[in-house]
């Protein structure tokens, strides 16, 4: 079915859960990630480390910002309809593996710890709390959304 959608062209695969974010800015930075791909090979990967993690497990809601290289839903695989789906691969490995491309310029995704979704994600030292996060221009102008919480 895909490919009598895509044709010849290439594809990009995601992984998200229903309780992750994206910025409304999303589909126009990957368009850009992707227009600088003519000439790599398929698949490719492109990595947006850096996002949010959302906190609703207290009676408060709180954010912090956090990286990780290859977290899946920062990562997106460039294939063909015919290669290998994203659900098929190491996504810690294989991006070193077949090659990727790092945009770590702005936080692109929020991901929701809750009591209703199945991460058992707890918080670490490499998350940096984000303070009256609903007054950033940032949450504002890019995640408007969470300001609805």
């Amino acid at each position: 079915m895909l490919s009598e959608l895509a044709g010849e062209s290439p594809v990009a695969q995601v992984v998200w859960d229903d309780d992750d974010g994206l910025p409304c800015d999303f589909v126009a930075r990957l368009k850009t990630q992707l227009s600088t791909l003519a000439f790599v090979q398929l698949p490719h990967f492109v990595t947006f480390p850096n996002g949010y993690a959302l906190c609703l497990r207290q009676n408060s809601t709180a954010l912090w910002k956090h990286s990780y290289r290859f977290i899946n839903l920062g990562l997106r695989m460039i294939g063909s309809t015919d290669q290998k789906n994203v659900f098929g691969i190491d996504h810690i490995r294989a991006p070193e593996r077949l090659g990727f491309t790092n945009d770590s310029s702005m936080p692109m995704f929020v991901r929701t710890l809750s009591n209703m979704n199945g991460s058992r994600v707890t918080v670490g030292q490499r998350w940096v709390d984000v303070p009256e996060w609903a007054k950033t221009d940032e949450i504002k102008s890019r995640f408007a959304f969470l300001l609805t919480l």
